[in-house]
């Protein structure tokens, strides 16, 4: 058996009357207030559904930032980046970083009285890293701070570099 719109709205009604809640219905006015309480719940629906869709494009908006974040910056931004000047690092050791040309994406590093050209390579990482691969040296900078390796021996020549002037 299935019921009109009508009467399922008026159920209610019909319940609380055999309840005793009520003593006369008035068909019209029962209308009203299941109106009346269709519209709310349409309204809290909605609301709801509008606080999805804010959620959902909120998070959308954090996965794009941390997908752009985790991508590697080309060579020529990082190049740009590094300033020349004088590094101190750990164990009172120094480095000094000359005629960065950012066309070349190229530097002249200067380690124990010797200067080595060294050319900017693309790093997974985001990592400003030149090396020279005739030397075996490679130079690293992430967040601020610069690190010499001897590639070939696979050794820290200066680490926690940081440029002071």
């Amino acid at each position: 058996m299935t019921m009109s719109p009508r009467t399922l709205s008026v159920l209610p009604l019909i319940a609380a009357l055999a309840l005793g809640a009520c003593a006369t219905v008035d068909p019209l006015e029962a209308e009203r207030l299941e109106r009346a309480r269709l519209e709310r719940e349409l309204q809290r629906l909605a609301a709801a559904e509008e606080a999805r869709a804010r959620l959902l494009a909120e998070e959308a908006a954090r996965r794009l930032a941390a997908q752009l974040a985790n991508q590697p910056r080309p060579a020529s931004v990082l190049v740009d980046q590094m300033r020349s000047g004088h590094y101190e690092c750990d164990l009172s050791r120094e480095v000094v970083v000359k005629e960065v040309d950012v066309e070349s994406l190229s530097a002249v590093l200067s380690w124990q009285g010797r200067d080595y050209p060294m050319q900017a390579v693309r790093a997974a990482t985001g990592a400003l890293r030149l090396e020279d691969p005739q030397a075996g040296l490679v130079w690293l900078t992430i967040l601020g701070k610069s690190i010499l390796l001897d590639a070939r021996d696979g050794k820290q020549l200066a680490n926690d570099c940081n440029r002071v002037s």
